[in-house]
């Protein structure tokens, strides 16, 4: 006999998949095909180890059912009453002593266009103004000088409108070159740009750099212009199309979709994109736009693009179903077991830099000024970062503590959340059924999975 009881079962889900049954293990993310036998086993916590035997007697042996005992113990399904205390979270981990990986400088606080739903008011974030040449490289101290032993750093471009500021990223770009030549670490630049202010000298100063691009593109025209427009109400759709056209030719160019009340047919949205040729999609949901009723359409809509997604396997389009970012990272993450301690990288490894240099946990909170962490110049307040960091952590999240999804879904932005509940730790219920309907038709998405499939999906080698 390999346990002995009392046990007790961590939390687990039992889903079924074309006539089989798999479990769950939500605490580990672990995904396993069972039988009848294990979910009497899931459902016999309490009992005595003979009445577990006298139950599944008639249909197993009892060195098989010790054999089943072990190995649900092995996969932390099941647990000895002694051990309970192994169960609880490391409290051990040192907050204050992560890395720093990336930063994204808030370049410009203004924006020429006037979008409905901007979460940074028109782009100013209640602070309008534009980052000067100083800031900006002490922010690139900063961020070589707390990355630890992190090699891979990353630099995002960001605003309101960054090209409305295009001379300080070339500063950026020139003095980064420097710092690495002084470092053993390697800079990425990304950008995220509405795409109207995009020349040929732009175009290929980005290309020389190796910028990654990505646009703010909502779908077809119509459903484009509905949000995203001058503040004469003119649409950008076209001119947006007009300047990214030798991009999209490259195919070097993605695109970030606010998904609306105004279009929820989201496969319409994606097929649309990839067909003007955008390389990568990924689509994100105006939350706070969105009515409970919306919600439960959006849901309806992933569902299709779950089939879609699954039609482009069937016909070994490989390449196009992982442009669709929606999907693949569910299914990437369900594929190696990982859990997410924190929703994002905000304050863990990421921070963002306003105009004026001051540090805030991501791009969303430079509106909130109680959320400032210090300044490139000064530094940050440890205690105060710490504590952020602790209050993100999905464990304190006690909303989400019954959940089966949290530990994929990560319990929701934290600037949203704080909007719409008044608490970064509260997500509100109609975007919580929205992500628990979108994972578990990704996990049965996952379970269809053919080996070939998962091959081409997974592979780091494509």
């Amino acid at each position: 006999m390999v346990i002995s009881v009392p046990f007790e079962i961590n939390p687990v889900k039992i889903i079924e998949e074309n006539k089989n049954l798999y479990l769950y293990n939500i605490k580990t993310n672990g995904l396993f095909q069972i039988d009848d036998v294990v979910v009497d086993i899931c459902n016999s916590e309490g009992k005595e180890i003979e009445e577990i035997f006298e139950l599944l007697k008639h249909r197993s042996s009892r060195a098989e059912v010790d054999r089943l005992l072990a190995s649900l113990e092995e996969a932390s399904v099941i647990y000895h009453n002694k051990d309970s205390s192994i169960q609880k979270e490391c409290k051990s981990c040192n907050d204050e002593q992560v890395s720093l990986s990336s930063i994204i400088l808030m370049l410009v606080q203004e924006c020429n266009l006037r979008c409905s739903y901007c979460y940074g008011g028109d782009g100013e974030y209640n602070d309008r103004g534009r980052m000067d040449t100083e800031t900006a490289l002490k922010a690139v101290d900063y961020l070589f000088d707390h990355s630890g032993e992190e090699e891979e750093l990353n630099i995002c471009f960001f605003g309101g409108e960054p090209l409305l500021n295009i001379e300080v990223i070339r500063e950026v770009v020139a003095y980064t070159k420097l710092k690495q030549k002084e470092s053993n670490k390697r800079v990425t630049y990304s950008m995220t740009t509405n795409g109207t202010l995009i020349s040929k000298e732009i175009e290929n100063f980005l290309l020389d750099h190796h910028v990654s691009i990505q646009i703010s593109l909502d779908g077809d025209q119509m459903t484009h212009d509905f949000n995203r427009y001058y503040q004469n109400r003119k649409g950008t759709y076209e001119i947006i199309l007009n300047r990214t056209e030798s991009l999209r030719k490259k195919g070097v160019i993605t695109a970030r979709a606010t998904i609306s009340p105004v279009q929820l047919d989201i496969t319409h949205t994606l097929t649309h994109l990839m067909g003007i040729g955008i390389r990568h999609v990924a689509m994100y949901p105006a939350v706070e736009m969105l009515s409970e009723e919306d919600f439960e359409k959006y849901a309806q809509e992933f569902t299709k693009l779950v089939v879609h997604f699954e039609s482009l396997l069937q016909a070994k389009k490989y390449g196009e179903a992982r442009q669709i970012s929606n999907i693949l990272k569910y299914l990437k993450m369900i594929h190696s077991s990982s859990k997410r301690d924190y929703f994002c990288g905000a304050v863990s490894h990421m921070l963002a830099v306003d105009v004026h240099g001051n540090l805030y946990p991501c791009q969303r909170f430079v509106n909130e000024k109680n959320y400032s962490l210090g300044n490139v110049r000064e530094g940050v307040n440890v205690r105060k970062k710490s504590g952020m960091l602790s209050e993100m952590r999905l464990e304190k999240r006690t909303v989400c503590g019954e959940c089966w999804a949290k530990n994929l879904c990560g319990g929701g932005c934290p600037q949203e959340n704080m909007v719409l509940s008044g608490s970064i730790n509260e997500p509100v219920d109609r975007y919580c059924n929205f992500t628990r309907s979108a994972i578990m038709d990704c996990m049965k998405l996952y379970l269809r999975l053919t080996k070939e499939d998962k091959k081409n999906l997974f592979s780091a080698k494509r």
